[in-house]
């Protein structure tokens, strides 16, 4: 052991700094520099966990607010479906054929105009534009085959050779 001496000595260098007290070769590592290694270790270890229940928290979010989403477009669609059902077999199909076209056209032209992306929700609405779109298609469609069915009922009076009737 050495003396008091010795060790006031190695205080007052570690205290200017660690490493002028380091006794580590090439095969040997201080108490010193290994209790600094498992300090550096255990704040990595612990800065990992931290990053990956941040990572966990995140990804939950998002899987919330997908599913959130994707809620609110079914909901979307099926309260467009119950005012679809409402005014089933009111107005001229051709009308709402039309009408249920320009809801498209609207859903696309908003997207470019306001710079969007099919992924974000537009101030206001309760679900994304692609979900509107979705909605939209499917009014259209309903549209479609209300009007496909009125002209196919009356197919004596339409030509033969025409779009409607392949």
């Amino acid at each position: 052991m050495g003396t008091f001496e010795e060790a006031s000595d190695m205080h007052m260098l570690h205290s200017i700094s660690p490493s002028l007290t380091c006794t580590c070769d090439e095969y040997h590592i201080c108490q010193q520099c290994y209790e600094e290694y498992e300090k550096e270790r255990d704040k990595e270890m612990w800065m990992q966990e931290i990053e990956d229940q941040e990572r966990e928290e995140r990804e939950e979010r998002e899987r919330l607010e997908a599913l959130k989403r994707y809620l609110m477009a079914e909901n979307y669609v099926e309260n467009k479906e119950n005012s679809m059902a409402t005014y089933e077999g009111k107005g001229n199909p051709a009308f709402t054929l039309a009408e249920e076209c320009a809801e498209v056209i609207q859903v696309i032209t908003k997207l470019y105009r306001f710079n969007g992306d099919w992924n974000e929700t537009p101030p206001g609405k309760d679900c994304t534009r692609w979900e509107a779109l979705n909605a939209e298609m499917n009014d259209l469609l309903k549209a479609w085959a209300q009007l496909r069915s009125q002209i196919r009922g009356n197919e004596e009076k339409i030509k033969k050779g025409t779009i409607l009737d392949k």
